[in-house]
């Protein structure tokens, strides 16, 4: 289904695709995989003192990476130039739900699960003419003005007694980068770090030890926000349908952890589980259910499900 809308701005052209978008139009899917991978060994090529040639591995190794990569519910935002007559990608960004289970107990944000999405496969064409105009700084933009929406249209007017989306004040983008390469760059754009850890030797045909750290970003939801005219509304719509699987998981992961915090901090003596007004039961069959549901929703979210 080919994107009928996008911007353009200065000769440049803007869309937001997804899986389905790049299984039907093979020939970008082919184009924006060599835009990423021709980008990343150009800047590894740059350093042989740090880098061997021969152990330079592609970002995408294949023609299905991207799409693996974007999942159900992924989203990736591309500018294009005209070339002679021909759209070219010239930059790129993709963001996916991240599934945070995980971080339960040490990340709650008003006793919410906080919502998060990665930022992955940043990159802009290596040529001079398009370097340092921000095009990559436009994509994330871009992806972060859609995600913003389709979030608030999903929470506005929602009844949380008869959904299980979940009102916030705010959501997470995370992404993960090399520390000695451009950390300053995500700082500078108000990402914080929060993690880091070693990568040996040889990792990616690195001749020295580098640091992979995590950084965050949290990204406020404005009431009655209007950022995506990037999107007419059947493509709105069907990146809304594309985010339930994974809202209705965030609701359940929280319901589930509330039933074992509840059950932690109240510490209940032991009872039978054959009495069927047993709380302790009620608990653990909810617990049970909620996990089943959740797990069921995780694999909808999973890549290559259609």
């Amino acid at each position: 289904m080919e994107s009928s809308t996008g911007t353009k701005t200065s000769g440049l052209r803007s869309e937001i695709l997804s899986r389905p978008d790049f299984e039907d139009r093979p020939a970008l899917n082919a184009a924006l995989t060599n835009l990423v991978n021709e980008t990343f060994s150009q800047v590894k090529a740059a350093d042989p003192s740090l880098w061997e040639p021969s152990q330079i591995r592609p970002r995408f190794p294949d023609s299905s990476s991207l799409t693996t990569m974007l999942g159900r519910a992924g989203m990736c935002a591309v500018i294009f130039d005209s070339v002679n007559g021909t759209d070219i990608p010239v930059a790129t960004a993709s963001v996916i739900p991240s599934d945070n289970a995980e971080l339960i107990g040490s990340y709650w944000d008003d006793g919410n699960l906080p919502i998060e999405f990665e930022l992955l496969a940043v990159v802009s064409h290596p040529s001079p003419t398009y370097r340092r105009r921000g095009l990559a700084s436009r994509c994330c933009k871009m992806l972060e003005d859609c995600v913003s929406a389709l979030l608030q249209a999903s929470f506005s007017g929602t009844d949380p007694s008869k959904s299980a989306a979940r009102p916030s004040k705010s959501w997470r983008l995370r992404l993960h980068t090399v520390e000695e390469e451009s950390v300053e760059y995500w700082r500078r754009r108000g990402f914080q770090e929060t993690g880091r850890h070693p990568l040996p030797i040889g990792t990616w045909g690195c001749k020295k030890e580098r640091t992979i750290t995590s950084m965050m970003r949290d990204i406020p939801l404005v009431p009655d926000y209007t950022g995506v005219s990037i999107l007419n509304e059947v493509e709105f719509s069907r990146y809304q349908v594309s985010l339930q699987p994974y809202l209705i998981n965030q609701a359940l992961t929280e319901q589930a952890a509330s039933i074992a915090r509840r059950r932690e901090e109240g510490r209940p003596e032991p009872v039978s589980r054959k009495g069927p007004d047993s709380a302790r039961n009620e608990d653990l069959a909810s617990a049970s259910i909620l996990d089943e549901l959740r797990e069921s929703c995780r694999e909808l979210l999973k890549p290559g499900v259609p």
